[in-house]
């Protein structure tokens, strides 16, 4: 049984102990209360249990007591294949771990400048998504958080990442500049960028993933600044046209 198996397996096991767990529904949307009583984050409803277009509000009421929606919790959109659009309030601070997971029909998300944690794989298999404007704040985001989403726009103007936050430098998409505070390029950032020529990797990064750069043949040198403490497997594999590399 490979890894991926046991990831779907795993995922699965999650997603039922995030139906348990929801602690109320109010309006179509299921609540989970955090340490903090005043607190919740969306939750898990079951599979599908999410669809067309979502509105989630700053404020909850249940039971003559108000909450503040402060996060969207670990896998609270796993799969709905039928969510098109969300609207995420200025009151979040945090997408967790798959949040959003292969919602295929979503097409477009804007993350608030209130969100400043977006946990792994969030939006991972998004395939239909075409439009991203992340927040502002972001101090951390974790691996794959756009992997697989094959529709994210590869022509130039337009500010995202595959896993991270980057600053295109030209129409061509050949010159990147990843955002000053960004802290991890996780793994597969940047798998397969064939046209990549350069990278600029701002000193605020202290990790370079497995495979980050792996499959970029136009990438002919990278200065990796001393912030940096760990670089992962296969980090720059099959990078046949690197001639420079200045390590720490």
């Amino acid at each position: 049984m490979n890894k991926k198996i046991f990831l779907v397996i795993g995922m699965a096991i999650l997603s039922v102990t995030q139906l348990w767990a929801a602690s109320f529904y109010v309006d179509g949307i299921y609540y989970n209360i955090l340490s903090n009583s005043s607190d919740v984050e969306v939750a898990y409803g079951g599979y599908n249990s999410y669809s067309g277009n979502i509105v989630i509000p700053e404020t909850v009421e249940y039971n003559g007591q108000k909450y503040n929606v402060i996060g969207i919790g670990t896998t609270a959109f796993y799969q709905c294949t039928g969510l098109t659009s969300v609207t995420i309030p200025n009151s979040v601070t945090t997408i967790e771990y798959s949040a959003f997971y292969n919602c295929s029909s979503l097409t477009s998300i804007s993350i608030p400048n209130s969100v400043t944690t977006i946990a792994s794989n969030a939006f991972e298999y998004c395939k239909s998504l075409s439009d991203v404007k992340l927040s502002d704040n972001l101090q951390e985001i974790g691996e794959s958080v756009f992997f697989n989403c094959d529709n994210l726009p590869t022509t130039g103007g337009i500010r995202y990442a595959d896993t991270y936050l980057v600053e295109v430098m030209d129409n061509t998409m050949s010159s990147y500049m990843i955002k000053s505070g960004t802290k991890y390029i996780g793994e597969r950032s940047f798998l397969n960028r064939n046209n990549m020529v350069s990278i600029d990797i701002p000193n605020s990064v202290t990790y370079i993933g497995s495979s980050a750069f792996r499959g970029c043949p136009g990438l002919t040198s990278v200065t990796i600044q001393s912030s940096v403490t760990s670089i992962g497997s296969s980090a720059f594999y099959g990078c046949d046209g690197l001639t420079s590399v200045t390590i720490p």
